[in-house]
Order: C-alpha cells, then sequence, then structure tokens
C-alpha cells in the first residue's frame, strides 16, 4: 500500500511537470503564430576544413544572439539543433527578408593597405553607427576603433603620410565587407584619434544602421547557409 502511495505522488509530480513545461512551450509557439515573423534554420560550416566544432556553435550562437538584440528583435528563439544547426525564431519583424539577410550575412570587416596587407579587422572596433553626413545628408557609418585599433590605424595612417604623395594610389587604405571593397580612401593626414568613415553605397540611413548593427555584434566564426526559411 505504501509503495502504491509513493507511485501516486510521482506520478502526479511527473504530470504537474508536464503541465509546467507545455505552457512554455506553447508560449513560444504563439509568439511566433500570434505575432507572425520568420522561422530560420542555418547550417553551418567551416572553410577551413568542414569541421564545425562545438566551440564553433558555441560562438555562431553568441553572436546571433547579439545581432538580434542589435537589431531590436524581441522574445526571439535561438536554439542550436544538432552538430551544424541552429533554429532561429523572429516574432514580429516588419521587413523578414531584411531580417534574414542580416543575420545570415558574415560581416567580415577588413582595412587593407594597398598591397593586400590587412592592418584592421572588425574585432578591432570599439563602436560602429549609422548617421547622415551632416554636408551631403549621405547615409555613412562612423567607425571607433579600440584602444589597440587606434594605435594600429594612427601608425599605419602615419606611415603613408610620410611614404608616399598625396595623390599617390599607395596612400588608400580599402574597407573590405566580406571581401567586397566598399571604399578606398586616400589618406590626407595622419589619423590619431582612431576614427573612420564607411561611406558609398547606402540606399538609406536604415540600411546604413543594420550594417553598422552587425557590426557591432561581430563578424560569424564560420560560414552559414540558410536551408529552411519559413514566413508566418
Amino acid at each position: 500500500m505504501r509503495w502504491v502511495k509513493i507511485l501516486a505522488v510521482v506520478l502526479i509530480l511527473a504530470v504537474a511537470g508536464g503541465l509546467a513545461v507545455n505552457p512554455i512551450l506553447e508560449n513560444l509557439k504563439l509568439g511566433l503564430d500570434l505575432q507572425g515573423g520568420v522561422h530560420v534554420v542555418l547550417l553551418a560550416d567551416d572553410p577551413r576544413d568542414g569541421e564545425v566544432s562545438k566551440k564553433d556553435m558555441e560562438q555562431l550562437t553568441a553572436v546571433m544572439r547579439e545581432r538580434v538584440d542589435e537589431l531590436g528583435v524581441g522574445e526571439t528563439v535561438i536554439q542550436p539543433e544538432g552538430d551544424d544547426r541552429l533554429i532561429i525564431e523572429l516574432p514580429g519583424v516588419q521587413d523578414p527578408e531584411q531580417a534574414v539577410e542580416a543575420i545570415g550575412r558574415t560581416a567580415y570587416l577588413e582595412f587593407k593597405t594597398s598591397d593586400g596587407e590587412t592592418i584592421l579587422t572588425g574585432q578591432d572596433l570599439k563602436d560602429a553607427q549609422g548617421a547622415l553626413d551632416p554636408t551631403t545628408q549621405e547615409p555613412l557609418i562612423n567607425l571607433e576603433f579600440n584602444r589597440e585599433g587606434s594605435k594600429v590605424f594612427a601608425e599605419v595612417t602615419t606611415r603613408l603620410t610620410e611614404e608616399y604623395r598625396q595623390q599617390d594610389p599607395r596612400r588608400a587604405i580599402g574597407i573590405y565587407l566580406d571581401d567586397k571593397l566598399l571604399t578606398n580612401p586616400n589618406v590626407n593626414e595622419p589619423i590619431p584619434n582612431g576614427q573612420a568613415q564607411i561611406s558609398g553605397g547606402f540606399a538609406s540611413l536604415d540600411e546604413a544602421a543594420n550594417l553598422a548593427a552587425l557590426l557591432r555584434a561581430g563578424a560569424l566564426p564560420v560560414n552559414v547557409e540558410i536551408i529552411e526559411k519559413r514566413t508566418v
């Protein structure tokens, strides 16, 4: 009789636990169903050797959380699945296509001298903000480097101005995003304050601000492919 009572208590606790978990799962589902949004499954791939490590997935998840926070999307679900997949649910987004493009973009930023040497990357950034040029109203991104990045930028811009004349193309520093050249300005003078701008190619302030948000969150540690996308 005693064992029957114990078994009954265990069953009651198990049922209660199930009831406690079910509302949580239902709320996650209802968040997307009621508000609308996007369900995306990403497949991770490391181009170096094809192997995606546990650390890679942890970094990918962390960067995606940063990106979603920077984009201002609340009540999201970001959940690893298996060894190389990541499920992301974004409820209530106004522009699903833009959101999907933003989360799937590698956003690897590089500053290169004319001989192809990478002097700085997105890891050297302290801040990035979308803005409008006060004179031309052209959308741009204001960049601020961290202490080490500022030091390197000052050294390189000083060296270029000392070694090359004003219009010499070797005096330029190219700014690349995912291996694509965004702008290639000539260095007019040494820049000791650790600040730079990305201008040209932005259709709107929103586009510049969204890219700035990705740069703040950091580049993806591995390549990702969108293998499933559903708009609710």
